[in-house]
């Protein structure tokens, strides 16, 4: 590279990679201009407001808490995943790698990177439309029984549908299913 000056921002952006800091409570007090790119926000729309406004409820206690950990000095590194929600309502699926944030050898926050996650979870073409449709059900939080009526076939096909849902995703639950579907954008 020699003395070609590397533009650090750039190269973030190109690694789909979101550096930010966040003061005791979780506002965040810095983010890189990267997550315009990302999330859809401006880093303006970004600092000083509280994590609700990018991560959707089901993550917020586990953020919360790796927070938590790092505040007490119980962690000194931490990495989780999580679905990060961008400005116009999609889901970004992220992988989070943060630190305490030090001032003069007192935490008064967390630093760390948010970098997007690419699911290797099989495309929507894998499914039939049939089991399309099962998958919905199933995300909706019907039970077998309820599929069979809605889908007006036997309970035995009913089961023998989800069972293909699940092998093709290659989960081992309902639950396992529905969530690797939604990180995937099939439902």
């Amino acid at each position: 590279m020699g003395d070609a000056p590397l533009d650090v921002f750039a190269l973030l952006d190109d690694l789909e990679v979101i550096p930010y800091t966040a003061d005791c409570e979780g506002r965040i007090t810095w983010v890189s201009p990267t997550v315009s790119r990302l999330l859809g926000y401006s880093p303006a729309e970004i600092v000083g407001r509280e994590p609700e406004l990018f991560v959707p409820n089901d993550g917020l206690e586990r953020a919360r808490s790796h927070l938590e950990r790092k505040l007490c000095g119980a962690a000194q590194l931490t990495i989780y995943e999580l679905t990060a929600l961008a400005k116009d309502g999609t889901r970004v699926p992220v992988q989070i790698i943060s630190a305490p944030l030090l001032d003069e050898g007192e935490i008064i926050g967390a630093r760390g990177l948010a970098i997007r996650r690419r699911e290797t979870t099989p495309a929507r073409a894998v499914l039939t439309p049939r089991q399309c449709e099962v998958l919905q059900l199933l995300a909706e939080g019907m039970t077998t029984i309820a599929i069979a009526d809605q889908l007006e076939i036997s309970e035995q096909t009913a089961r023998n549908h989800i069972r293909a849902v699940l092998a093709a995703l290659d989960c081992h639950s309902r639950l396992e299913a529905v969530a690797a579907a939604r990180r995937a954008g099939m439902i």
